[in-house]
């Protein structure tokens, strides 16, 4: 099956009311990849800071180039917004597929630590 990607807005049905409110205090955009009627990955962002604060592809779908995919439609948007600065705050922890996903696609680290333990992040910048 085909894969789609679109743009939910904040007052896109099925979103709770609370998703809603936030998506509209911080101007965020979500963009969605489905499978048919499944949703199987989003990537939110904030245009003013450009900031990229989650992405996620369901299990079963990775390894097939949907986040990325979502990552390329955000930085787009975010460059064509006025974002000079594309960032992720991302989990500092090799373990986790998320430090290799961003490495793997050329984000640059800054040496800006978030948090403590073995919860600490590190911000990285697109280049």
């Amino acid at each position: 099956m085909e894969l789609q990607y679109r743009e939910v807005l904040a007052g896109d049905e099925g979103l709770p009311d609370e998703g809603r409110d936030l998506l509209r205090r911080h101007a965020v955009r979500i963009w969605t990849s489905f499978e048919g009627p499944i949703q199987v990955g989003h990537c939110e962002v904030i245009p003013a800071t450009g900031e990229i604060f989650g992405i996620q592809v369901l299990a079963s779908h990775r390894r097939r180039g949907i986040g990325t995919e979502l990552l390329r439609l955000a930085a787009i948007a975010l460059r064509a917004s006025g974002c000079t600065r594309i960032w992720v705050d991302a989990p500092r922890d090799q373990t986790l597929a998320a430090y290799h996903f961003y490495a793997a696609r050329g984000w640059k680290q800054t040496g800006q630590v978030t948090g403590k333990g073995p919860y600490s992040g590190e911000i990285l910048e697109l280049p």
